[in-house]
């Protein structure tokens, strides 16, 4: 069964290197290093990782980014609309070449708004990240991850 965990860019990322490296290197927030750990471990198997990246819109994990500063708050060079609208286009060609059973999404409220209307694009089961905060939804991901290989 293919799935699909959907997160958003974290502040912290890897200045070094300045080249493109993937994007699951890249970014080095909790969220990232909690994928990484059961990437490494086989515990994600037949998992893709979306990221939503306010500069590049939708990612897939091995997506090659350059190094860019991390912002405090979304900053929409483009319309909200017309980022949401081109995301939501990448997202359905990504649904239509693979039909995910479940897709887990952990985004904050600023990157929900980015992604808002997805769940229209596909028939999988959808699962949100739950918690009030960092910690305890690194813990629900984590749980999560964990309830894949049990």
């Amino acid at each position: 069964m293919p799935r699909a965990i959907i997160v958003a860019e974290s502040q912290r990322r890897k200045q070094d290197p300045k080249e493109p490296i993937p994007a699951i290197d890249r970014f080095t927030g909790v969220y990232f290093r909690i994928l990484k750990k059961y990437l490494r471990e086989g515990k994600l198997l037949n998992t893709d990782i979306l990221i939503v990246s306010q500069k590049w819109g939708i990612l897939k994990a091995q997506d090659k980014v350059k190094y860019n500063k991390p912002t405090n708050t979304l900053d929409f060079k483009k319309s909200l609309k017309e980022t949401q609208k081109n995301n939501l286009e990448t997202l359905k060609n990504i649904f239509e070449k693979k039909n995910y059973d479940q897709i887990y999404v952990n985004v904050g409220a600023e990157f929900t708004k980015l992604i808002d209307g997805f769940e229209d694009l596909t028939s999988a089961k959808v699962i949100y990240a739950r918690g009030p905060g960092l910690g305890p939804k690194a813990q629900h991901m984590k749980k999560y991850i964990l309830s894949l290989t049990t």
